[in-house]
């Protein structure tokens, strides 16, 4: 065994720690992205009536307002990356505003990041359909950036499957 083995073995161990750094960051970024076509470049989500995923449809219940506030209060107190907002309007370019044709009212929320604490707006619009039936919808925005990874379609999903789980 020459001397200069166990140096090129450190430099072989230190090259593949390194590469290993660099790369877990981006492997963990790409578990993250479930459609690569959106998920780069769209910082939007919006429920949908015919969403491919069931957690991204609206939310159908024969319940009051006083109900579904509860039902957003015992989801917000759940989960402490969650808050309710000061009540920012709907924006105006929202799909929910072409979507809901009864009379609504908006909740405005917040969630924050764990890490970073980037925060995206989400807003529950709850839409009186009559008869005491509401109707759920939910759009999600990011703050910053021009695509989420996805974020705003989690938000979605974890508020709409508890939504869904209380009501239904």
């Amino acid at each position: 065994m020459s001397p200069s083995q166990p140096i090129a073995a450190r430099r072989r161990m230190t090259l593949t720690i390194a590469v290993i750094l660099v790369l877990t960051p981006f492997v963990l970024v790409a578990m993250l992205i479930d459609d690569w076509s959106r998920d780069l470049n769209t910082n939007t989500a919006a429920t949908a009536p015919a969403a491919k995923d069931k957690r991204l449809r609206p939310v159908e219940a024969t319940t009051t307002l006083q109900a579904a506030d509860t039902t957003i209060d015992r989801f917000l107190d759940a989960h402490a990356n969650w808050r309710r907002a000061d009540e920012k309007p709907l924006p105006d370019d929202s799909p929910i505003r072409k979507i809901a044709d009864g009379q609504f009212t908006v909740r405005h929320l917040v969630r924050s990041t764990s890490l970073w604490k980037f925060k995206d707006d989400v807003w529950v619009v709850i839409e009186d359909r009559g008869d005491g039936v509401l109707r759920l919808h939910g759009d999600s925005r990011s703050r910053l950036g021009k695509g989420d990874l996805g974020q705003n379609p989690r938000n979605l999903g974890e508020l709409f499957g508890f939504l869904r789980d209380a009501f239904e």
